[in-house]
């Protein structure tokens, strides 16, 4: 039997759901939650073996909610969304989903989630196109192409980057987990384009990003922890 939690907003998106899942007499839904808070709550209550989430939740980013399940409980992730852009894709991945799903695509709701649970990833098959062009990030180097801007957090990451603390006093500093500044970091090297921390710095740098004063902050801090 196949235990599964379900964390999404939408009302009718859950209904479509959890009627597939009562169509499989191997599958068992242990309940839903319709924001990030209460899902990951759930999950750790329940231990499902697979775990459906949207990205778009009204209280927290779906990727967040990836990476803290995937930190304290065993479960597979699969992500369930509208969302079909390169970015967001790869960084479902970074921050640890098993497998990716459109929710236009819910005919394969049953199919994804038994390969997931046999340990295989799947990806819809609208998007895997995006891993079929080894060359899809070329010419990004040229100018200013990048994807998006950084958000707020991900900018404090960066500048502490560049002072060169370790994933851990960052997670410390900014009270979050290190799994999730490990996603963070992941989005920001997708955004800016950088292989490692040195190429992000430098973009940093490229874009405004990271001036002398924060980076002159951002040292005084660091010798006071």
């Amino acid at each position: 039997m196949i235990h599964i939690v379900v964390i999404e907003d939408e009302p009718l998106i859950r209904m479509g759901i959890r009627a597939v899942i009562a169509e499989d007499p191997n599958m068992n839904l242990c309940g839903e939650a319709e924001s990030g808070e209460k899902g990951i709550i759930l999950v750790e209550e329940t231990k499902p073996d697979i775990v459906l989430v949207d990205i778009g939740l009204p209280d927290m980013n779906g990727l967040q909610v990836v990476s803290t399940i995937k930190e304290r409980t065993n479960a597979k992730v699969i992500i369930i969304t509208c969302q079909s852009n390169e970015f967001t894709v790869n960084s479902a991945f970074e921050c640890g989903a098993d497998s990716y799903l459109l929710k236009q695509d819910t005919e394969n709701i049953t199919y994804a989630i038994h390969r997931t649970y046999r340990k295989e990833r799947f990806l819809d098959p609208k998007i895997t196109k995006f891993f079929l062009k080894p060359n899809f990030k070329k010419g990004l180097r040229k100018g200013k192409l990048y994807e998006a801007k950084l958000t707020t957090t991900e900018i404090k990451i960066l500048k502490l980057i560049a002072c060169g603390l370790s994933n851990r006093v960052i997670a410390n500093k900014l009270f979050i987990t290190q799994n999730t500044v490990k996603c963070h970091i992941s989005n920001l090297f997708t955004k800016m384009n950088a292989r490692n921390r040195v190429g992000a710095i430098a973009q940093g740098q490229k874009l405004g990003y990271l001036q002398n004063c924060d980076l002159l902050q951002a040292n005084i801090e660091e010798e006071a922890i």
